[in-house]
């Protein structure tokens, strides 16, 4: 098809020669002896270029193409200069007979690329290059990178705000927790806590709250204990005064009368109203250090108390016969109503002090010419004694603190015999 330029046989060690035609046109010649026989082949540049005409994996920003050493291209992907030359066509054609593989250098343009040559032992003075664009390359991975950096930018710019959100809505919880602490410390136990935010704070606030409720009913059950504290206090103060004045009393009487017939200057008719005096005089005294005795053993637990059967009836009517000499002394009438013969368990001792005690009170507070009666009814399975008076009576206002110790009802008490102790 031309004039062909050089040598038809391949090189040594070579099986095809490439062959230009003056034309620029390139041929492929193939010979082969064995023996006395010779087989020569020529085949255009068509076959092999339609070789690099496949797809490649290179991308677009990719070429491979077959060199000589001369720097012709033979075959290439894409399009180009049929010639390498140039600057770094001396550095390029070097890597094509040497086999460089996998580098990164200045291309046969100049231009920075990923490149990789593979001698073709066949051809003898030619070789597969392949190059990459090094920032068509890059380019996904660059891109990838601006990716990378936008969404972390605003995933750090969200989780800023997150959190931001989040610390406030913890926080603010815990601030009021924190006050709310505060105002425990200073006794203001009346005020709940406001449960907001995550469950864990929510139930720190419910802990608050009844931790308040337990520290408000513990204040007040500790002032209410103060109070009384101070009020027995003060009761116990009372009490020594009317211990003191209560025991120097009948105590004075007795040295007075008994002074009196120690000198001998009574009158014969006035020694037995001494006597009486001194003799009523001991046993209020005695009574009252009965009464003494008595609280000392309740406080100390050795009080005893016996259950055995007894008429209530018989113990009633001999409490009411120390009583109505007294009762007689003022004029008061003792009216009794004791049909009922029940037998009950219990201490006639004590059974007996405790009627003589309602008796003794109502005696005392009743006004001369009054009425005192005493009542025992069976009601079902219960006895009840009743002790009514026409005198001044309890005020409803005492009735819940009748029977405490060292209590009595007004002043006008203090002008009375007893302790408070009944």
């Amino acid at each position: 098809s031309g004039v062909r330029v050089g040598p038809e046989t391949p090189a040594p060690g070579a099986l095809v020669r490439v062959i230009r035609d003056a034309d620029g046109g390139v041929q492929y010649a193939m010979k082969a002896t064995r023996g006395e026989l010779t087989l020569s082949l020529h085949f255009n540049h068509e076959q092999v270029a339609r070789l690099f005409a496949e797809p490649s994996a290179l991308g677009a920003g990719g070429e491979l193409s077959m060199v000589d050493y001369d720097g012709h291209v033979l075959a290439r992907i894409g399009t180009g200069s049929p010639t390498i030359s140039g600057d770094s066509a001396a550095a390029f054609l070097e890597n094509c007979r040497t086999g460089a593989a996998g580098f990164v250098g200045a291309d046969y343009q100049g231009k920075r690329a990923f490149q990789s040559f593979r001698p073709l032992a066949a051809f003898g003075s030619a070789c597969v290059a392949a190059r990459v664009d090094y920032d068509q390359a890059l380019a996904p991975a660059v891109q990838l990178r601006r990716q990378l950096f936008t969404r972390g930018a605003w995933f750090v710019l969200v989780g800023a705000i997150l959190s931001l959100v989040a610390a406030q809505w913890i926080s603010a919880p815990v601030r009021r927790l924190a006050l709310s602490a505060r105002k425990l410390q200073t006794g203001r136990f009346d005020r709940p806590i406001p449960l907001a935010g995550p469950s864990e704070v929510r139930a720190l606030g419910s802990a608050f709250n009844a931790m308040g409720n337990d520290l408000a009913e513990l204040v007040a059950k500790e002032q209410a204990a103060r109070r009384e504290a101070e009020a027995a206090n003060r009761a116990k103060d009372d009490f020594l005064a009317t211990v003191s004045h209560e025991l120097r009393t009948p105590l004075s009487a007795i040295l007075g009368w008994a002074h009196m017939l120690r000198s001998e200057r009574l009158p014969p008719q006035q020694v037995q109203h001494a006597i009486q005096v001194i003799e009523r005089s001991a046993q209020a005294q005695r009574q009252l250090i009965d009464d003494l005795l008595d609280v000392s053993r309740i406080v100390s637990n050795r009080l005893r108390i016996a259950r055995e059967p007894v008429r209530l009836a018989e113990i009633v009517e001999a409490a009411l016969d120390t009583v109505r000499p007294q009762a007689h002394a003022q004029r008061i009438d003792i009216v009794t109503e004791l049909a009922d013969s029940a037998v009950v368990l219990g201490d006639s001792r004590r059974l007996e002090q405790v009627v003589w005690n309602l008796a003794w009170n109502a005696v005392k507070f009743t006004p001369p010419s009054g009425r005192v009666v005493v009542t025992l009814a069976h009601v079902k399975k219960e006895v009840i004694l009743t002790v009514a008076d026409t005198g001044v009576g309890i005020s409803s206002t005492f009735l819940p603190h009748v029977f405490d110790w060292f209590r009595q009802a007004d002043a006008r008490a203090r002008s009375q015999s007893g302790l408070g102790l009944g």
